[in-house]
């Protein structure tokens, strides 16, 4: 079975807490994604949106 390291993206698109609702829309179409994670300044991630 594979590691989940193996199987995790290594360049993560992020939206910020400045964002709007349409670039996260946008982003997530862009990148066919159904979620994206909110990082505030690049240290951690404070959200999700789905």
């Amino acid at each position: 079975m594979p590691k989940v390291k193996e199987m995790m993206t290594t360049e993560v698109e992020c939206c910020t807490p400045l964002d709007n609702m349409y670039e996260a829309a946008v982003k997530m179409r862009d990148y066919n994604v159904g979620a994206i994670p909110m990082n505030e300044g690049y240290v951690f991630c404070v959200a999700f949106i789905f």
